[in-house]
């Protein structure tokens, strides 16, 4: 599908059942759509290496979460302290982005961060 220029989902029930989005390595560019934090039993995301813009708002209602790869993209601003509260997240990778201040103090049912 090398010349795909239009894909529609609509009038599906993703966000009630999906649990893993994979949109990895597609080149795609501006902020996550706002209607992302509908996505409530998403477990898996990954949206690597893409050209992925603006800050993290939107995943904070990911909150089923065990998995989170947003390396390799343009985001900013600082991580949410809201992901310091998933409980089932044990991975979560934003390395070659534009993200500024402090790292999370804590994460899930992890001990505090030194």
């Amino acid at each position: 599908m090398t010349n795909l220029v239009v894909l529609s989902l609509y009038d599906n029930p993703f966000d009630r059942e999906l649990w893993q989005l994979e949109l990895y390595l597609n080149e795609l560019t501006k902020k996550l759509p706002t209607r992302f934090g509908n996505l409530m039993s998403l477990e898996y995301f990954d949206a690597s290496t893409n050209y992925l813009n603006g800050n993290l708002s939107e995943i904070i209602f990911f909150n089923q979460l065990v998995r989170l790869q947003l390396f390799e993209n343009e985001f900013t601003g600082e991580l949410p302290f809201e992901l310091g509260e998933f409980e089932k997240l044990v991975n979560m990778s934003f390395y070659t982005n534009k993200l500024t201040g402090q790292p999370l103090e804590k994460l899930g049912s992890w001990a505090d961060f030194d």
